[in-house]
Formats: structure tokens, C-alpha cells, sequence
């Protein structure tokens, strides 16, 4: 089979593959040498093209799980009517680049779109290693959904996109808003997704073409060609299956199903299920500190200042100082809160009837049982 370049590609390719020939490439792991090498020719292909004039940038700040500030780059177009807005991640094999090298492809994907950009300083391998980038992309979606209002943004319309790493970063994000019952995501728009951690073996007959090496992919998957476990149990969600394993894949899938429902309804409302959660906890228990809310709700410390922030801005809960503890605040749900959680209540009802109505008469009271006890063991606190 030959291969080879199209004319007018190979035109504009071949002088940046001329250049690189006489490169050394790096060794398999040398992180830093591929950052010397990759971030020069990423900042040269961006500024290749010129600058549109008529987009703005701005700089904004999201807080991770961890309380790290996450650096995100705001891109529209002046005059560009209100609407959708896309979620921006680089590429850089998740082990390089930076916002500021893709300054000239978002510019002027904003430019000829219209579409406001929020480009992300995700943090990178291999000095953050998997979950905080995708905890960092967490932030940046829940902080763009947050201020959706004043940046002229419908919430119902917010995309992610990325290239390479950045397209894979962005479909990880949509597997855990779904999971988590996050924000909703309209869109993913993956740009040669950085996916399979398969791609270690050399195809000679492409092999002469790339820019990105084997080499680069097994640096950015360290472990990628250790042999696959062939001799290890089988694990399946299948009903019959019982390993401790296979309980989490099915548990999972119904934390998936029903999240998926709940936030179809919510939506009209303009509440998240993760909103809809923390109210839950406040009609039932009452005032309550950010830190039991947490705990409550299977959030972290930041996710949860994230919710109550937004409850606060819309005057659906209220932090109160705690009698006797100065340092201490308790969340407490407002009159417009518990009309509105009345009103969330009536609108999932039904479709929370649907989810289990399979179950015979006495099963939705013996699965109610059974999950309570398995999620707070004997001794814990529910």
C-alpha cells in the first residue's frame, strides 16, 4: 500500500516536517524534552495566521476539588448575539501546552462562529495525573454553567470541545457531568480525540507521515504496552455476576438511569440535580454546615461551595452564622427554596415512578432497605 501526501497539504506540511527531521526526537518518557520540542512549533502554528481584531479576551478563575484556582480565557465576538457557548480544551498529549499557545485557533474559531469560547488551564501530566485534569474540567463546566447569566450564555447549549488530549479531556467530562448529574453538555465537538491508549505499535505504512510518534504515545500512556491481564476473573454487569466489582458496574448504571431522568425534569425549573440534592438535605435535616451537606450528598468541598454558591445567588438558601462558633456557617434553605423544591417535587414524581416501575408490590421498599444499609453500615450515620 503507498501513501502520500495531498499537494496542497504537503505544500504548507512538508517545510515543519523538514524542520523536525533534523530534530533528535526524545526518548520514550522524556516529558521535559518533548515540552521543548512540541510547545515552539504549537506557538508558531498558531500564530501563523493572523489574529482576528474584533474578538475579546478576558480571564477568569475556577476553584478545583483540591482548591486549586483553574485559569480559563474568555473569547467573543464583539456584537455577537447572546446563545451558546463552547467549553475549550488543548491539545498537548496531556502532557503539554498552555492556553496562551492556542490563542490563535480559538480567536478565530470565535471570529468566523460567533460562539464565545472558554479556553482551560486544565493541569497536566505527569505532575497531575488522572483525575485532576478532568477534575479541573469539572470546575470550568460547573463555573461556566454558574455564570451563564451575566456572560449571556443559555445553559441548555454549552458544548465542550478539544483537540488531540483536549478532545479526549472533553469526552471524559461528558462521561462524569452524566455520572455526577452535573451540568448538561449540548454538544461534544472532538477534534482527532486522544482515546485509545492502544495506538503503541508501529504501522510501518503510516509510521513515515506522523508528526506525533509511537514514541509520544507511549510517553503520554505510560503502561500502554505492558500486556493486557488475559488470566485475570471475568467481570460483567450481568445480574448473576456477584464479585464486589460487577455490584459497583450495576450500582453505577442505576446512579446513570436515574440521574439521567431527574435532570430531564429539573431542567425546566432551572435547577440541576445536584442542586436538587442539597435541597433535599435541607428540608430533612434543616440548617446545615457545608461540610455535612458534603458528606450528605457524596460531594467534596468544592463542589458543594459551588452548589450552595449558586443556591445563594438565586435565593433559594441562605448561610446563617452557627450560635456558639463564629468560624462556622449552616446552610439553610429559603421560602423561595422550598417553593421551589415543592415545585421539583411535583415535576419528578411521576418520572421517578417510571424508573421503578417494574419492581413488584413490596420491592421498592426491600431495594430502599437493602441500598440504605449497603451505603450506611451499621454504626454510620445516614
Amino acid at each position: 500500500m503507498s501513501l502520500g501526501f495531498d499537494p496542497e497539504f504537503a505544500q504548507v506540511f512538508t517545510p515543519m516536517a523538514e524542520a523536525m527531521a533534523h530534530a533528535t526526537p526524545p526518548a520514550v518518557g522524556d516529558v521535559p524534552a518533548r515540552r521543548a520540542m512540541w510547545e515552539p512549533i504549537i506557538g508558531a502554528a498558531s500564530a501563523a495566521q493572523p489574529i482576528p481584531t474584533d474578538v475579546t479576551t478576558a480571564e477568569h478563575h475556577a476553584t478545583a476539588d483540591d482548591g486549586t484556582q483553574i485559569t480559563m480565557r474568555w473569547y467573543a465576538k464583539t456584537g455577537a448575539a447572546a446563545g451558546p457557548a463552547v467549553l475549550f480544551f488543548h491539545g498537548g498529549g496531556y502532557i503539554f501546552g498552555h492556553i496562551d499557545l492556542f490563542d490563535g485557533p480559538v480567536s478565530r474559531y470565535v471570529s468566523a462562529s460567533g460562539v464565545p469560547m472558554l479556553s482551560v488551564e486544565y493541569r497536566r501530566a505527569p505532575e497531575h495525573p488522572f483525575p485532576t485534569p478532568v477534575e479541573d474540567a469539572y470546575a470550568a463546566v460547573c463555573w461556566l454553567h454558574e455564570h451563564a447569566g451575566e456572560l449571556g450564555v443559555d445553559r441548555g447549549r454549552i458544548a465542550v470541545m478539544g483537540d488531540s488530549a483536549g478532545g479526549g479531556l472533553a469526552a471524559a467530562l461528558s462521561i462524569l457531568t452524566r455520572e455526577r448529574g452535573g451540568p448538561a453538555i449540548a454538544r461534544q465537538i472532538l477534534l482527532m480525540p486522544m482515546l485509545d491508549d492502544r495506538t503503541t505499535t508501529p504501522d510501518p505504512h503510516i509510521e513515515p507521515y506522523l508528526l506525533w510518534s509511537y514514541d509520544d504515545s507511549r510517553t503520554a500512556w505510560p503502561g500502554a504496552d505492558i500486556p493486557r491481564q488475559t488470566t485475570a476473573s471475568r467481570v460483567t454487569n450481568r445480574p448473576r455476576d456477584t464479585l464486589p466489582l460487577p455490584l459497583g458496574l450495576l450500582l453505577r448504571q442505576a446512579h446513570w438511569r436515574s440521574a439521567t431522568v431527574m435532570t430531564e425534569a429539573l431542567r425546566p425549573l432551572g435547577i440541576e440535580l445536584r442542586h436538587f440534592a442539597v435541597l433535599i438535605v435541607l428540608i430533612n435535616r434543616g440548617p446545615t454546615v457545608q461540610r455535612d451537606l458534603a458528606a450528605a450528598t457524596g460531594s467534596d468541598k468544592a463542589g458543594i461551595m459551588r452548589v450552595v454558591d449558586d443556591l445563594e445567588r438565586r435565593g433559594l438558601a441562605v448561610r446563617k452564622s452557627v450560635p456558639g462558633d463564629r468560624r462556622v456557617r449552616a446552610v439553610e434553605i429559603t421560602p423561595e427554596g422550598v417553593e421551589l423544591f415543592d415545585a421539583a417535587h411535583l415535576a419528578t414524581e411521576p418520572l421517578a415512578e417510571r424508573l421503578v416501575a417494574e419492581l413488584g408490590p413490596g420491592e421498592l421498599e426491600q431495594l430502599t432497605d437493602l441500598l440504605t444499609r449497603f451505603t450506611y453500615p451499621a454504626g454510620d450515620k445516614a
